[in-house]
């Protein structure tokens, strides 16, 4: 729904985002790739923003793929070389609340925000060397880590909020990347 409730799409193949996905008072949950969603083999698929206007806004978003989430151009596009990061809008974000989770087993995570981002679990596996296992984050306010209390995928609570890759950049335009009580 719109306002409420979640939304879930899952796809053995890659999903373009051509639009906005909007659940502003639940979550999203975005999985590509037959080995991420299916528990099959590892098949590349990955997640694409195929529109600069498409951006993904709820309380709680879960973006993972075989191959990556966002940095990845549209397959058969006029420009190959346009590899656009994913928009997201996690609402709460400024007040402390909610979080986001992105996992590329395979690939590269890039993500965009125009607020600021809690973080609840940021992953990218493979080489940096092959333009994978790099993590990418833009956000125009703050990105911190999410209080245990916002964790929703994540069951290992005691772990604490994570960015794992070879390779991350992070650019916080207007805010803080972090805090001493909460690194």
């Amino acid at each position: 729904g719109s306002d409420t409730g979640g939304i879930t799409v899952a796809s053995k193949s890659d999903i373009i985002l051509d639009g906005p996905i909007n659940s502003r008072g639940g979550t999203v949950s975005i999985c590509a790739g037959d080995a991420t969603c299916e528990g099959g083999t590892n098949n590349g698929a990955s997640i694409i923003d195929g529109n600069q206007g498409a951006v993904v806004t709820a309380k709680a978003i879960s973006l993972s793929a075989d191959g990556s989430v966002g940095g990845v151009a549209v397959p058969n596009a006029a420009n190959p070389d346009v590899k656009t990061p994913v928009a997201v809008s996690l609402l709460g974000a400024a007040s402390g609340a909610n979080a986001i989770v992105a996992t590329a087993a395979d690939g590269v995570v890039s993500l965009k925000t125009a607020s600021s981002l809690l973080i609840e679990k940021i992953t990218a596996g493979g080489n940096p060397m092959n333009g994978a296992g790099i993590v990418t984050l833009d956000a125009a306010g703050s990105i911190a880590a999410a209080p245990t209390a916002s964790f929703i995928y994540n069951a290992d609570k005691a772990a604490g909020a994570y960015i794992q890759a070879p390779r991350v950049n992070l650019t916080a335009t207007t805010g803080s990347i972090g805090s001493t009580s909460n690194p």
